[in-house]
């Protein structure tokens, strides 16, 4: 049995229309859906998703994989300012690359800047994967490193006292994180 935490709800690819429908903070009731412990590590000294989750109060999955399976109710819950920014911030970039390039280009900078796969076509990342190069849809610590250097630079120019330079980049960083789903390659 899953008890002591949260539930990690992941809607499957085939709920791709109704992504847009659910936002942070939303209520939802699930219908027809299995409630699963995440997978613990097989091998010694391998990545322990079970442990990862829990580490996050997460200790339950949910695979949604059909709209009838999710229902949203009127209710709100609390929300976090921060999280709230950050995720306001990412749709009006998401808006903005979508509204500047084509299609696939589109879906490629989305997968390089915010490490979103899901605008790519699944033979697109076929392509990735077979020529070698799939690491670059991944969001990682040179991403960090580059937004780093990229602020640091700016606030220097700017001339903003040094004792200011490192909490304002931790901030951006941390909206960075939260923006790129706060995957453990960011963290």
């Amino acid at each position: 049995p899953v008890s002591g935490g949260l539930i990690l709800l992941q809607l499957r690819p085939s709920m791709y229309r109704t992504y847009g429908s659910y936002n942070y903070g939303d209520y939802v009731v699930t219908k027809h859906v299995s409630l699963t412990r995440p997978q613990a590590a097989n091998n010694p000294g391998v990545f322990d998703y079970r442990k990862f989750l829990q580490n996050n109060n997460i200790y339950g999955l949910m695979n949604i994989r059909k709209d009838y399976q999710l229902e949203k109710i009127p209710l709100r819950a609390a929300h976090n300012p921060v999280v709230d920014f950050a995720l306001d911030l990412k749709k009006k970039l998401l808006w903005t690359i979508k509204k500047t390039m084509p299609y696939p280009e589109s879906a490629f900078l989305g997968g390089v800047m915010l490490g979103l796969r899901q605008g790519l076509s699944a033979e697109v990342q076929d392509e990735f994967r077979a020529s070698g190069v799939a690491h670059v849809l991944a969001v990682s610590g040179l991403h960090v490193t580059i937004i780093t250097a990229l602020f640091f630079g700016l606030l220097t120019l700017m001339k903003v006292p040094r004792k200011f330079i490192a909490p304002l980049i931790i901030a951006v960083l941390i909206i960075f994180a939260i923006i790129t789903g706060g995957r453990p390659s960011t963290l």
